[in-house]
């Protein structure tokens, strides 16, 4: 969605609002931008304001969005909120950076804060629900970052304001609760209710901040209290004085979202800094405040993190929010390289959303375009990196993009379409230092687009000269060009044709546009024919598609002909127009309302085109990608100037059947074949032919082009066709245009090298265990499920349970009798270990006879509800295994009792999208599941997360009973369970509490206790216990944090878990 703001007209009927705009300085604009909060795409039919119905019509404005703060407005009280007065300082740092790196922040604008977290009761007036009496003023918590949101939107609207945040799409869960809001943009300009940024909330937490009288581990009984309460003498509720300048709880209590990502700071001053412009590794957002749970001396001001890394879906029981109401006049964003940027590109679709309107799930993708600010080429990696805009670092002009067909390059010129004059083509490495950068050694090239040819060569074609083609003569004097590109390095160019035909060059067409519409047609290549298609009318943007169709995308300037085909009148670039390869208009695609496209292109391949949106000041504020079959419009990326995208597709694995959706009057046909192929040995460039060479005929440049069968085939009567350089004007018949696609299976099923496979597969289910939006904790499962899968049939030791023995068992480095597989999952409670052990490994791991489950007490007070981090808690609206199709898809096929052959779930899994960071997860397969970590220098003191103290026999009871029922479970298949502590800092031992997650020491020695005696009464059950009370010899420098072993850590403890195991298969 995005959004619309009401500015109140100095009218006598309308005086109350014209003292509510001087009383907060309000003067923001209606935007251009159009688009629906429930809807994953722009829809040409749809009015795009905001849905709020507080706003009549005739309080909407059209101008430029600006806030202003007026140190004489008129002082004015919002219920509830506290006013901060600009302008004003504040430091920010990070209490786990040892660097101790501080960032002066200066907020030069006024804003307003709620005086307290947002109650149950506020929470559910505006998003539904039943709060009893006595909990109406509890801070409302177990809401995450998009449930925040959604709060401050609807109260935006409720009081007639614009909202601040916009999104295309959400998903929820069916209990209500929001798990993704897919594109997601903060517009800190608009004057609406948000949540602070950092430096605010630190601002203000500063002036109230007072752990002494906070609710904290030490009074509260690990549970909030009402808001603007403090403890009494005996933890009872005290009621702090009614002052209206101050601000609640800002220490304890409960932990509150901030807005932005979390990210390192910079030793400077910034004026406005809202927070990072794109996440870290981990995803993570940030937390403040400290809560209930944590003791006096873990709540710090300068805390941003909790337990876990914390995601925009997470959610706790302690964490809740408050919210702000301000506009922020120029925010500044810093990016992962610590550079000021003063404006943020928003990544707006998710990988799933490109591909499913792609229809090619599965594959990779990757988007360039030119971000005209800061005038250099940028990209996003939608399959290693979709959450972050990479800059390509490069001092030349960069204009024009194209990828190379295996995505690995990427070729630039330093002129733009329609200006004549020297200009460059350069090609590097699609990364952000442009590496291996070499120029074409050319006098002059421009508008270079990649090709592949028939034996598997890849080649580039160009133009002599950008310039218009409005002039026949000095457009005659112009040519195209194709070069090989192999191995970084260019081969000999080669001349195509008289003429720049820079929107494409195809098997017996070739297309321009920069004023004409030109072409160039051949089906005996010694008569090709040069001619102006749609009646010499004005077109520019002009693609040649590469599926085979020939098809022609183009705009115009609301010409005759496009009005007459459209049927109705339209205004400069409001239409994308397609003509078959005959030049008949067979298609066309309208803009949004209040857009016009700009820079279009075809998606490589595909039935389908990205262009930019231009709104009606004439910023390129939009990336989309038109599906030129159902019309759907999906917006990809939005910022302040964007130019000359090019959408890189790559199918890895052909699992969905396409068909091709041509608009000509051609009908598809099926073929053999499935691969899109194009020929050349050195220098041709039309697609596919059954030679694999292109070579001059004589020495007047002629080239000769063939084709055989392909994905994509434009059929001849020749098998041969020769490609000259003549300028001749005769009429040449041009080839037909049909064209056929092959489609795949639609299901998958893999052949082995022993044969097929009887298990067939939903590709639109299997191995999706994950999203590319889901968290890096959240996500490290989608690896996991892959190593189980693998090694169901071979594994005879298997590892499951919380992060620490994810972190601390090397499977690759036991003795090689073991073959063994890390399923050890952060978050993963005893009983999450019990339901994954008896729904996926015992079913399918026949082999095994050892199970290594990790007995981490200070988390069993967790229940085995879906709240308390189980994903497989049955009957449970919440659980997260509900999220995703794989799990269900499993699910619902009863785990695959009984199947013999796995490899095709396997498979799925493995052709799963990886993770967007992939320095977190590169060895995570190749390890067999061990998570690298790096080592700190030491073991901290007693640091403690959200503790629970005693948690009440009934609970632990239900923990004890989870692990009996895995040990007898294990009994039944002759599996041994070894049951580990692991190491936690040694500071715990003289602390109250077991670790770093609670349980009060005494509780768990008699758990310790009752494990001792397990031993004897379960004869496939041993206690391996490496932590002995704190007492262990794990050495300073082999932990990574208080919790967790490090990777030297973890060759100690995989070093005694291998001594153990032989020690019990010798026995």
């Amino acid at each position: 969605m995005a959004y619309t703001s009401a500015i109140y007209r100095n009218e006598k009927d309308n005086f109350f609002l014209l003292f509510w705009l001087l009383a907060f300085g309000l003067w923001t604009s209606c935007s251009n931008v159009k688009s629906s909060e429930s809807d994953n795409d722009i829809d040409d039919e749809q009015e795009f304001s905001s849905p709020s119905e507080d706003i009549d019509e005739d309080q909407k404005s059209s101008c430029s969005s600006e806030s202003s703060s007026s140190s004489e407005e008129a002082e004015y009280s919002i219920e509830g909120f506290v006013k901060q007065k600009g302008p004003k300082t504040v430091s920010l740092t990070d209490a786990s950076d040892e660097s101790n790196v501080t960032m002066d922040v200066q907020l030069n604008y006024d804003f307003y804060i709620g005086r307290t977290e947002v109650t149950r009761e506020q929470y559910a007036a505006l998003m539904g629900g039943d709060i009893p009496e006595n909990e109406k003023n509890l801070p409302q918590v177990s809401v995450n970052f998009y449930d925040a949101v959604l709060y401050a939107n609807a109260l935006s609207k409720s009081k007639g304001l614009d909202t601040v945040y916009t999104y295309t799409n959400s998903n929820f869960t069916p209990t209500g609760s929001c798990v993704f809001l897919e594109g997601l943009v903060t517009h800190y300009e608009v004057f609406g209710y948000r949540l602070p940024t950092e430096a605010e909330w630190v601002y203000v937490a500063k002036k109230f901040w007072d752990v002494e009288n906070s609710w904290n581990a030490d009074n509260s009984s690990s549970i909030p209290h009402e808001v603007c309460t403090a403890p009494g003498l005996d933890s009872s509720h005290v009621k702090l004085e009614e002052n209206p300048d101050a601000v609640c709880n800002m220490t304890g209590n409960v932990a509150e979202w901030v807005d932005g990502w979390l990210a390192d700071f910079k030793d400077t001053t910034l004026t406005n800094y809202v927070g990072a412009t794109s996440p870290n590794s981990l995803k993570e957002n940030i937390i403040k405040g400290g809560n209930c749970r944590l003791s006096p001396n873990d709540i710090n001001i300068n805390t941003r993190r909790d337990v876990y890394p914390i995601a925009m879906n997470s959610s706790a029981d302690y964490v809740g929010f408050r919210l702000v109401l301000g506009a922020i006049d120029k925010p500044l964003w810093l990016d992962p390289s610590g550079a000021v940027n003063t404006v943020k590109i928003n990544i707006v679709a998710t990988i799933e959303s490109i591909l499913g309107t792609l229809n090619a799930r599965r594959a990779k993708a990757k988007l360039v375009f030119r971000n005209d600010v800061s005038g250099k080429l940028t990209f996003i990696d939608y399959t290693k990196n979709a959450s972050r805009a990479i800059e390509i670092e490069d001092d030349a002009g960069a204009f024009h993009p194209d990828v190379s067909p295996d995505g690995n390059y990427i070729a630039f010129s330093t002129k733009i379409e329609g200006i004549s004059g020297k200009s460059e083509v350069y090609v590097c490495r699609l990364d952000s230092a442009c590496s291996e950068k070499i120029k074409l050694p050319v006098e002059s090239a421009a508008i270079p687009r990649f090709r592949v040819l028939g034996p598997g060569d890849t080649a580039l074609v160009y133009v002599s000269d950008a310039g218009s083609n409005k002039d026949s003569l000095t457009w005659a004097g112009y040519s195209t060009w194709i070069v090989p590109f192999a191995g970084g390095e260019f081969g000999t160019p080669r001349l195509l044709l008289k003429g720049s035909f820079n929107g494409g060059v195809t098997e017996g067409l070739a297309v321009t546009g920069s004023k004409l519409l030109r072409v160039a047609t051949w089906d005996d290549p010694d008569k090709v024919k040069y001619d102006v298609w749609y009646n010499n009318e004005q077109a520019c943007n002009v693609s040649l598609a590469t599926d085979g169709s020939n098809r022609t995308l183009f705009l115009d300037f609301g010409s005759s002909t496009g009005q007459k085909f459209v049927g109705q009148k339209y205004g400069t670039h409001e239409q994308i127009l397609v003509m078959n390869s005959n030049g008949n208009l067979v298609d066309a695609v309208a803009a949004p309302a209040g857009y016009s496209y700009d820079h279009t292109e075809w998606v490589t391949g595909k039935n389908a085109a990205v262009a930019t949106l231009s709104d009606q000041n004439g910023s390129h504020k939009k990336i989309v990608l038109i599906d030129m079959e159902t019309k759907k419009i999906v917006e990809l990326v939005e910022s302040d100037e964007l130019w000359h995208p090019v959408l890189w597709v790559e199918r890895s694995t052909p699992l969905v059947a396409e068909q091709s959706s041509s608009s000509s009057s051609e009908t598809p046909k099926a073929s053999s074949s499935s691969t899109s192929v194009q020929t050349s040995s050195s220098s041709g460039n039309v697609e596919t032919s059954s030679s694999s060479e292109i070579a001059p005929t004589s020495s007047s440049s002629e080239y000769i082009e063939s084709s055989s069968s392909s994905e994509n085939v434009k059929t001849s009567s020749s098998s041969e066709f020769v490609l000259t350089s003549s300028s001749s004007e005769d009429i040449g018949t041009s080839s037909s245009s049909e064209f056929t696609e092959t489609s795949s299976s639609s299901e998958i099923a893999p052949t082995s090298s022993s044969g097929e496979h009887s298990l067939v597969l939903d590709p639109d289910s299997a191995g999706i265990y994950v999203y590319s939006y889901t968290q890096f904790k959240d996500f490290i499962i989608r690896y996991k499920m892959e190593l189980l899968w693998q090694f169901a049939d071979s594994a005879n030791v298997v590892v499951i349970g919380s992060s620490r023995p994810l972190n601390a068992v090397y499977p690759t480095k036991l003795s090689s009798k073991f073959t063994a597989v890390n399923l050890g999952l952060a978050s993963c409670t005893i009983h999450m270990s019990k339901d994954l052990l008896m729904k996926y490994i015992m079913p399918h791991y026949k082999k095994m006879k050892y199970l290594v489950v990790s007995l981490d007490l200070d988390f069993w007070w967790k229940t085995p509800s879906a709240k308390d981090d189980n994903w497989f808690a049955d009957n449970d609206a919440n659980a997260k295994y509900l999220l995703y199709p794989g799990f269900v898809y499993d699910k619902n096929h009863n785990y695959w009792v009984g199947e013999e052959d796995l490899t095709p779930l396997y498979e799925a899994a493995k052709d799963g999208i990886l993770y967007p960071s992939s320095n977190r997860t590169d060895h995570i397969i190749e390890l067999r599941g061990q998570l690298h970590t790096t080592c700190s220098k030491s073991w901290p003191g007693a640091a403690f997360g959200a503790t629970v103290s005693d948690p009440g026999q009934e609970i632990l009871a239900g923990s004890m009973n989870s692990l009996k029922t895995i040990i007898e479970e294990s009994a039944k298949q002759g599996v041994t369970v070894i049951g580990t502590i692991l190491p936690q800092s040694p500071a715990y031992r003289n602390s109250a509490m077991f670790g770093y997650l609670g349980m009060n020491r005494d509780i768990a020695d008699s758990l310790i206790g009752e494990f001792v005696k397990m031993e004897q009464t379960y004869s496939n059950f041993v206690l391996f216990d490496e932590n002995k009370g704190g007492l262990h010899d794990y050495a300073n420098g082999m932990n990574e944090d208080s919790q967790h072993l490090c990777d030297e850590g973890a060759e100690l403890y995989t070093h005694r878990l291998d001594s153990l195991l032989l020690e019990l298969d010798n026995k």
